[in-house]
């Protein structure tokens, strides 16, 4: 098990068992291609190195098409041809959070209801939610120095994490994620490299990234706004990561501007 034994024993006693199991009736509904965080990118992987070479042909040469309902999100790979999932117990908590009543206050009405299931028997609260979401947080920060900044890397869809572990990228935080992987897997994972097919746009979002964080630090706001809602919408393929930390900008950018503070001063203090 690697680096992570102990990360995956505290995901499955503490983090996952805590969420209800929802009355699923495997219809694929809402099976996208979930946020995952490090630690639990890992741990799916780890049941795809354990299955026979024919499931990892099968699972990394799909070229994964646009769920038919759920607008800008692709399929998730472990669906299987007839609903179910073929990682069920190892789904990450996004896919347990789906049809949570509290994740509506959360700000994701999307996932607040299943199409089939009549099921609202059990239901977390808001502040458990959120429990859950700081204890997984503080599960990855524990292995990878980079997990709260680029905030976004928290929220890498499965397809993002691929393409990471696939490609070469120039960046550092990306270098050292593969080099971690590494680590955890040896060469038996790496090595599947030329099976991976699926491409998404994730190099020119990671541009458009840095240019917003270019334009903030040097004062420039006029095109601001119209960055944010880029990088949000113009990238379906590649999730909605970066949503919450393009939220929170959008927030932040309307307080400032509305107060008329001098945005290129308030990023030489330290507030961005």
């Amino acid at each position: 098990m690697g680096l992570f034994s102990r990360a995956y024993r505290v995901l499955r006693r503490e983090i996952y068992r805590a969420v209800p199991e929802a009355a699923c009736q495997a219809c694929g509904a809402c099976c996208v291609s979930p946020h995952v965080t490090l630690v639990e990118f890992c741990y799916l992987m780890q049941e795809v190195l354990d299955r026979p070479p024919d499931f990892r042909v099968w699972f990394l040469t799909r070229v994964m098409l646009p769920h038919p309902q759920a607008v800008d999100s692709l399929l998730c790979r472990f669906q299987l041809p007839d609903g179910r999932c073929s990682s069920y117990y190892r789904r990450p908590l996004a896919c347990r959070l789906h049809g949570q009543a509290a994740m509506e206050e959360v700000g994701l009405s999307s996932e607040t209801s299943c199409p089939i299931s009549t099921d609202r028997s059990a239901g977390l609260s808001l502040e458990t939610v959120y429990r859950l979401l700081d204890s997984l947080s503080n599960l990855n920060q524990r292995f990878y120095l980079h997990y709260l900044q680029p905030y976004w890397l928290s929220g890498l869809n499965i397809e993002c994490w691929l393409t990471i572990l696939y490609r070469d990228w120039p960046q550092a935080y990306f270098t050292s994620l593969k080099s971690l992987l590494a680590r955890q897997f040896g060469p038996n994972l790496l090595r599947l490299a030329p099976l991976y097919r699926q491409r998404i746009r994730l190099a020119e979002k990671l541009s458009v990234i840095e240019t917003f964080q270019q334009e903030l630090r040097q004062g420039r706001t006029a095109n601001l706004f119209h960055i944010l809602k880029k990088i949000r919408e113009d990238f379906p393929e590649t999730g909605a990561y970066y949503y919450y930390e393009a939220e929170m900008y959008r927030r932040y950018l309307s307080e400032l501007l509305g107060l008329g503070l001098d945005l290129k001063r308030s990023s030489r203090q330290g507030l961005f």
